[in-house]
Parts: structure tokens; sequence; C-alpha cells
């Protein structure tokens, strides 16, 4: 992903992720990425708050400003947290170049997150189900809350 994003992009001077999915990306990318600037190259994360939505906190919002931005994350689904990030980076006054996820399993498109460049190693189709379709509760298969947003679910009690 660093390379093909290297090739593209020689002007990015930050790399912003949402917590948790893209934490060890954006480091990581930011690594590969710095030689483009004398081995110099920002790694940065957003935090969900209270409300559940990804904010830019100890100061992060200072260090983006003026910077072009590279989002990057894991799995993208619907493009919500991405789009929060991007509304985060703005706010700061960085400007995003582009956006780079490993997996786009939702179908997200560009336009659906606001136009922006989307970068995408794998694309696929992963089926999810609303509460009253989902096969494993029928089934009676319990919800495991250590993966993903089981336990967010559980507390929800949306499946028995």
């Amino acid at each position: 992903m660093a390379n093909k994003i290297k090739e593209r992009y020689q002007d990015i001077e930050a790399v912003v992720a949402p917590a948790l999915g893209g934490i060890i990306l954006a480091p990581w990318l930011a690594y590969f990425l710095r030689s483009n600037h004398q081995g110099k190259m920002l790694s940065l994360f957003t935090k969900k708050d209270q409300s559940g939505s990804q904010i830019l906190k100890r100061s992060y919002q200072k260090l983006v400003a003026g910077k072009k931005v590279l989002i990057v994350d894991d799995i993208l689904t619907t493009g919500g947290s991405i789009k929060q990030v991007i509304e985060e980076v703005k706010k700061a006054k960085g400007r995003v170049v582009t956006v780079a996820v490993i997996c786009n399993r939702g179908g997200v498109t560009s336009e659906k997150i606001g136009g922006y460049p989307l970068f995408s190693l794998w694309k696929t189709k992963i089926e999810s189900w609303l509460k009253d379709e989902c096969l494993l509760c029928k089934a009676g298969i319990p919800v495991n809350p250590e993966v993903g947003r089981g336990e967010e679910f559980l507390a929800k009690k949306a499946c028995k």
C-alpha cells in the first residue's frame, strides 16, 4: 500500500487514521512515506468522543493545520468513520489529499466520502444483516463481545 501511495502522491505531509482500525497503519505508512520529506512525516489519529464521533485530540489540530493529509483505515464498511476524520482534518485546516484502506467491504465510493480520491488494496462484498434477519441470532448462536462492536450490540439487547 505504501509504495502505491508513494508513487501517486508525492506531497503528503501527514497520515491520519481513526482509532482503532487505522491506528497501527498510520505510523507505518508515515514511516514509509517519510523519505519524500527528508525523514519528517506526521502520524496522527482520531479518537471517539462521548457521542461516538471521531475527533482529533491532544493538540493534533495544530499539527494538522496547513498540512496535506492522507487518511488511512483498515476496513471501510459505510464510510462513516472516514467522513468524520475528513471533517476533523478540514476543521483543523488540514487538506485531505487522499483516503487509503486495506479493504473496502461496503462498496463505498469516492463520492460517498465527499469526492476525495479513494484507494483500496482489496474490494469485496461482505454481507451484513439487520437484527431481525440475522441467521446467527435465529440459530441461537451468541454474539462475541470481544470482536468488532459485539459488546455494544449486546448492550442494546438487539440479539438474544
